[in-house]
């Protein structure tokens, strides 16, 4: 008996350790999969099993939770759960912000999509002003790209 459990012991320590951030792009994969088949609800699952790996500190590459956030925004928002993908919208816009904002598409495209959700609501001044932030966004963008470099003259 002492002899079956040491092997067990063995084996099991000789094990890879689990890679939770490739279970949580699986997870994603498998939602984007669902929701270009329309099956929402299962995508919204994934989603959320993958947001999960987050919420128990077993994933920590932010930019992944973003696009999840951002996923479940678009999910919500075809499901009419106009509050929801809000609340999920403005998530995926303050982690995109917060790691990368020089990646103006991902901001953009969130500020355009919360801005969407404020004309669904009704409230068109919000949404003229997250359409707004969108088009800034993209032109600040452009200028910083079209500004020329200044040389050190030699």
């Amino acid at each position: 008996m002492y002899q079956a459990s040491a092997t067990s012991a063995k084996i099991i320590s000789k094990q890879a350790p689990v890679d939770y951030n490739s279970i949580v792009i699986a997870h994603f994969s498998l939602a984007n999969s669902y929701k270009s088949s329309h099956n929402l609800i299962l995508a919204q699952e994934h989603l959320q099993k993958a947001l999960n790996y987050f919420n128990d500190s077993l994933s920590t590459v932010e930019i992944y939770k973003a696009h999840i956030y951002n996923s479940l925004g678009v999910i919500s928002s075809e499901l009419k759960d106009i509050e929801k993908s809000q609340e999920y919208y403005f998530e995926a816009l303050r982690l995109f912000t917060k790691i990368n904002p020089e990646k103006v598409i991902n901001i953009a495209t969130i500020q355009s999509n919360i801005a969407n959700n404020y004309t669904n609501l009704g409230d068109l001044d919000q949404a003229k002003i997250y359409h707004n932030k969108s088009i800034n966004v993209v032109e600040l963008s452009l200028i910083h790209i079209s500004e020329p470099t200044r040389r050190t003259p030699i």
